[in-house]
């Protein structure tokens, strides 16, 4: 079988890349809103949020306003971003867990 990177031109595999990226974003979004808030409304607005962010990067790429490196490193950015927002969250969550258990 012929690697991916032997199948496509340059250009299309960057966009694939950073589309399949954003769309990683995007499932990581909504595993931690579901995780983390409780409110529906807030839930979707949150999801939706990210996903139109998502959805820009890919379209920046595309219309070649960012390179496929830039919008990868910003992707990755926002997940690093989300899950140390998550962290913060579950501590606190935990902390107030444990101060609950005290009394």
């Amino acid at each position: 079988m012929t690697p991916l990177k032997d199948r496509c031109e340059d250009s299309s595999c960057d966009y694939w890349a950073v589309s399949k990226a954003a769309g990683n974003l995007t499932n990581q979004a909504c595993t931690l809103a579901s995780r983390h808030l409780k409110d529906g409304t807030l839930r979707l607005q949150f999801n939706r949020d990210v996903s139109y962010y998502a959805r820009g990067i890919v379209n920046d790429v595309a219309q070649g306003r960012k390179s496929a490196e830039q919008g990868l490193k910003e992707i990755k950015n926002e997940q690093s971003s989300l899950l140390s927002q998550s962290w913060e969250v579950a501590k606190k969550g935990a902390g107030a867990v444990a101060e609950g258990c005290r009394y």
